[in-house]
């Protein structure tokens, strides 16, 4: 009985010590990186490699080439000393969380986690990008920026200083007028349309049937439905003025670095 379990022993410990030596093929990897083979990547960092800090790293770079966020702040919370130390991943990280809506990644704690490091100058143009959002209007100056997000800077720094109170309130004088203020000038000529003419049917309802008909009363209820939903339709389109044009500037900015600077995460 003592042989059987010593040889079982002698065993699992060959094992261990052969499967432990097998090294990284960092060529290999790179090779499965650039033809993104992501299921042959995948595999081979499951299998038969050496567990280490160098290969949660590896994960880390895995996981965000292939833009699987969930699983890449999982791993870069393991590797971050290594992962910080490569601009390269560093820099294809954040230009593809400043422009991904879905993340699930906090990005706040991710910006502000930056500002702590000394970065490169792309990766710091970067961060000044996405802080955009938190500055005052007259903090913003587009001339610092490259010439290619230079137009998206302008047109968001304007759509900051839409006022979506002052758009419900132009809306709520002259219908369509909130939308005409930010810029949608066919939409508004429409709305302003639409309840005009809710308007005068109105008019010429209680003018002939008199206000207590009850087609003057639907029409009466019509109008005041239109006419409500033009002022908060303005209120909430500047809202998303705001928001769409950030986005449109986060995917420039994202676009520009990543082809400029991070064009893939291996060398």
């Amino acid at each position: 009985m003592r042989k059987i379990i010593s040889s079982f022993i002698c065993f699992m410990l060959s094992f261990h010590f052969s499967y432990a030596q097998r090294s990284i093929d960092y060529d290999f990897i790179k090779h499965l990186s650039q033809e993104n083979k992501k299921i042959e990547h995948a595999q081979y960092l499951k299998t038969e490699i050496e567990l280490s800090d160098t290969l949660e790293y590896l994960k880390a770079k895995f996981y965000i080439q292939y833009k699987m966020d969930s699983s890449f702040e999982y791993f870069f919370k393991k590797s971050k000393t290594l992962f910080l130390q490569d601009t390269l991943a560093l820099g294809y990280a954040s230009c593809y969380l400043l422009s991904n809506d879905s993340t699930k990644i906090n990005k706040n704690e991710w910006f502000q986690r930056l500002n702590k490091y000394q970065l490169s100058k792309e990766i710091n143009h970067i961060t000044a990008i996405y802080n955009l959002k938190f500055l005052p209007v007259k903090d913003i100056k587009p001339l610092e920026y490259p010439n290619l997000i230079k137009q998206g800077v302008i047109e968001y720094k304007l759509a900051k200083q839409k006022s979506p109170l002052k758009a419900a309130l132009l809306s709520s004088v002259i219908p369509g007028l909130g939308k005409v203020y930010i810029g949608k000038f066919r939409i508004g000529l429409s709305t302003a349309f639409v309840n005009g003419l809710f308007a005068y049917q109105t008019y010429e309802s209680i003018h002939k049937l008199g206000i207590k008909h009850p087609l003057s009363i639907l029409n009466l209820l019509l109008t005041t439905i239109f006419y409500s939903s033009n002022i908060y339709g303005s209120y909430r389109d500047t809202q998303y003025f705001k928001e769409e044009k950030l986005q449109q500037l986060y995917n420039d900015a994202s676009n520009y670095y990543s082809v400029q600077s991070f064009p893939y995460l291996y060398k």
